[in-house]
C-alpha cells in the first residue's frame, strides 16, 4: 500500500493541501469543523505522521497571529502566509510552533523553547511589550506597528496602490473614490499610496473622496457610498484596498443596476483566488504573500544569529493583474 501524502487527503476532503498541512500542524485559526473533517478523512485513509526527531530541528520558531483571522480566513491570505512559514521552515529545517491568537492568553507563558517569534498581522503593542520583556527575537509579518523596533516584512502596499491609482488615470479614469477595509497602518499605507498618485498626477489640492468598510464589508454599505458620491461628483471607478471590497462593489453595482465595468469600473487589491472567478473577473493588485512571510523567516534566522544588528523593514513587490473589471475610456 502506497504511502499516504497530504493532497490524498485534501482530495478527499475537498479542501486544500494548505489547510491539511495546518490541521495536522495544529493550527488555532482552522474551525473545528474543518478540523474535525480533515482529521478524519486522514485516519480513514490510513495517513501517519512521521515523528519529527528533536535533534533534526536546531531552531524552534513560534506563530501568533490576530485574533480577527476568523472573519477572513475564507479569504485565503493566511492559507498563503502559513504556506510560506511551512515552506521556508521546513526548508531550513525549523521546527513551527503555532502557540496562540492575541489576546488568547499571556503569549509570554508559551515561549519555553522558543528561538524567535513570528507575529502575522500584529498590531497590539501590549502583545509586541510582552514578547519584548520575554527577550525573544521578533519578526512582524504584515505589520507596520512595534515603532520600528523589530525586524518587520511587509507586502508592497504603498507602491502598490501607486500602481493601480497610475493605471486607472491611464485608462482614463480620474473621478476615482478609494474604498478601504479597515484602519491597520498596512490599509493605511496603501491609502497613502493612493493619494499620492492622485496629487501627482491631478495636482496637489485634490483631495479624493475615501471611505472605510467594516470587514468582511456589506454590500448596503457599498451602495451607499456609491451613492453618496455619486450626489456630488461622477464616479467612473472604485479601487479597493482588497479584492473582498471589490467583490462587494461588484454586488453593489449589480444591485444598483449598474454594469462593471461599461458604467462603472472596479480595482481590487491582493489578487485572492476568487478573483479570477467572480464576474466579471476582477482586475487587482497581486500580492506575492507566500514570499512575505518566506522573506520573514529568513530575517528571523539571521535575527537569531546578529540579535544586536538594527531592525530591518523589507517590503515584497507588488504588480498589477490586468482582467475584466476596469473599462478604457475615451478621452
Amino acid at each position: 500500500m502506497s504511502k499516504v501524502k497530504l493532497i490524498d487527503i485534501a482530495q478527499e476532503a475537498d479542501v486544500s493541501v494548505s489547510t491539511v498541512s495546518r490541521v495536522l500542524n495544529g493550527v488555532p485559526t482552522i474551525s473545528p469543523v474543518v478540523r474535525d473533517h480533515v482529521l478524519k478523512v486522514a485516519e480513514q485513509l490510513g495517513y501517519s505522521k512521521k515523528p519529527q526527531k528533536k535533534q533534526e530541528r536546531f531552531l524552534n520558531f513560534g506563530v501568533i497571529c490576530d485574533r480577527r483571522f476568523p472573519h477572513i480566513i475564507q479569504y485565503n491570505v493566511f492559507d498563503q502566509l502559513y504556506a510560506g512559514l511551512e515552506g521556508e521552515c521546513s526548508k531550513q529545517n525549523i521546527q513551527l510552533t503555532y502557540l496562540s491568537e492575541v489576546g488568547e492568553r499571556d503569549v509570554s507563558q508559551s515561549l519555553d523553547g522558543i528561538d524567535g517569534v513570528l507575529a502575522i498581522a500584529v498590531d497590539a503593542n501590549k502583545t509586541l511589550d510582552m514578547l519584548d520583556n520575554a527577550r525573544v527575537p521578533v519578526g512582524l509579518i504584515n505589520s507596520l506597528q512595534g515603532q520600528f523596533k523589530y525586524d518587520t516584512t511587509v507586502p508592497g502596499g504603498y507602491w502598490g496602490a501607486r500602481i493601480g491609482t497610475n493605471y486607472l488615470l491611464d485608462e482614463g479614469h480620474s473621478d476615482i473614490v478609494l474604498i478601504k477595509h479597515n484602519q491597520r497602518e498596512t490599509t493605511d499605507d496603501r491609502e497613502r499610496g493612493f493619494r499620492d498618485a492622485i496629487r501627482e498626477r491631478l495636482g496637489a489640492d485634490v483631495t479624493p473622496p475615501v471611505f472605510s468598510v467594516s470587514v468582511p464589508p456589506e454590500t448596503w454599505e457599498v451602495v451607499q457610498i456609491i451613492k453618496e458620491v455619486q450626489a456630488k461628483q461622477p464616479v467612473t471607478a472604485v479601487f479597493c484596498t482588497n479584492d473582498m471590497v471589490a467583490f462587494a462593489c461588484l454586488e453593489a453595482a449589480q444591485e444598483m443596476g449598474l454594469r462593471v465595468p461599461q458604467d462603472i469600473s472596479v480595482l481590487g487589491f491582493d489578487n485572492v483566488p476568487f478573483s479570477q472567478r467572480s464576474t466579471p473577473p476582477i482586475s487587482t493588485i497581486d500580492i506575492d504573500f507566500t514570499e512575505v512571510s518566506r522573506e520573514a523567516v529568513r530575517k528571523l534566522i539571521d535575527r537569531v544569529k546578529n540579535k544586536y544588528r538594527r531592525p530591518v523593514r523589507s517590503e515584497i513587490a507588488a504588480k498589477l493583474v490586468k482582467r475584466k473589471s476596469v473599462a478604457t475610456l475615451k478621452n
